[in-house]
């Protein structure tokens, strides 16, 4: 029960140090250099956490964030936390590419995508915050913004119990509205059954304002 009580002041924790590094984005001029500053800042924070604060120690988090500006969506990401983006059009597309032991297995051919969501081994990261023996390497990268797009940002107690075509299924039925979308996701991975931490973010693009002179 302590151990349990310790993991969770813990989490509490690390949570409050990501809330004030995400803050500061606000204030901050999204660009690929910013962005992996801000994550790399992120990562400092969380080690300088779990050293003034014992009960913390071995914590670690990944991240996965988004900053839309004008028609371009700047994606950053460090460990196996996703962006998706949906479109009627499209379907789900995975923006982010997985920092972890399972998808470099994937990578190299030696299982396929569908082996890897069931894999024993799906849980070993090879990129996070808070790893006291490496310093964050966070991966940006951009995209266009379309009308009718909805971003998707989720850890992987989400896409580790709904594969992509189980969550474009759900985005599919109810991406009309975010609200839904979002609610959808949550029960259908609850159904599931959740194994990790669950966070879901959806923004929506409604349509892109054009100006003529």
């Amino acid at each position: 029960a302590q151990k349990a009580i310790d993991r969770q002041i813990g989490a509490r924790g690390l949570r409050a140090v990501m809330e004030q590094t995400m803050m500061k984005i606000m204030y901050v001029i999204p660009s690929d250099l910013s962005i992996k500053k801000v994550i790399i800042d992120a990562d400092e924070n969380v080690k300088k956490h779990a050293a003034d604060n014992p009960d913390t120690a071995g914590m670690g988090s990944t991240i996965v964030l988004a900053w839309i500006l004008g028609q371009t969506v700047h994606v950053g990401w460090c460990g196996d936390s996703r962006a998706y983006c949906y479109n009627e059009k499209n379907g789900l597309v995975r923006l982010s590419h997985d920092h972890s032991y399972v998808q470099g297995l994937v990578d190299n051919g030696t299982i396929s995508e569908d082996e890897a969501f069931d894999h024993p081994n799906s849980n070993i990261i090879t990129r996070s915050l808070g790893d006291s023996g490496e310093k964050a390497k966070p991966e940006i990268k951009d995209y266009p913004i379309h009308n009718g797009d909805i971003f998707l940002l989720c850890t992987d107690g989400l896409c580790g119990v709904l594969r992509d075509n189980e969550i474009e299924e759900i985005m599919s039925k109810n991406h009309q509205s975010v609200d839904d979308c979002l609610k959808a996701l949550w029960i259908n991975g609850k159904e599931v059954g959740w194994t990790d931490n669950v966070t879901i973010e959806l923004a929506c693009r409604l349509r892109v304002l054009q100006c003529f002179s």
